[in-house]
């Protein structure tokens, strides 16, 4: 079931904001370099980064400390580990998005058989 859920929540989450990207985009061509369109797009990015860092940061906290109490006793460690790895080979070895998430299916895999 938790697999149904994740392919009903991609389907439902992405392909409309896609439609409303393409639709958009020749509306955004036209208004270019207007002041006006420009500062009320340049809101709307704010917007979007702060929703995206607010959902980081709620998504983070639920998976570093899953059972929702906030401590060191309550640390997973193997998930801030996870996490750590993934910023270096982010930021230090310029490790592309799409293989990032290969391994991150393949350790969370392992993970899941083995027990952790």
């Amino acid at each position: 079931m938790g697999t149904l859920g994740l392919l009903a929540t991609t389907f439902y989450t992405f392909p409309p904001w896609f439609f409303f990207v393409f639709a958009g985009a020749p509306l955004v061509d036209r208004t270019q370099r207007k002041p006006t369109i420009e500062g009320v797009l340049g809101l709307i990015t704010a917007v979007v980064v702060g929703a995206i860092l607010d959902l980081t940061v709620f998504l983070g906290k639920a998976v570093i400390f899953p059972s929702e109490v906030v401590g060191l006793k309550q640390l997973n460690a193997i998930s801030l580990g996870w996490v750590m790895l993934s910023l270096l080979l982010l930021q230090r070895f310029k490790l592309k998005i799409i293989p990032l998430i290969l391994l991150g299916v393949g350790f969370g895999s392992i993970r899941y058989f083995l027990g952790f």
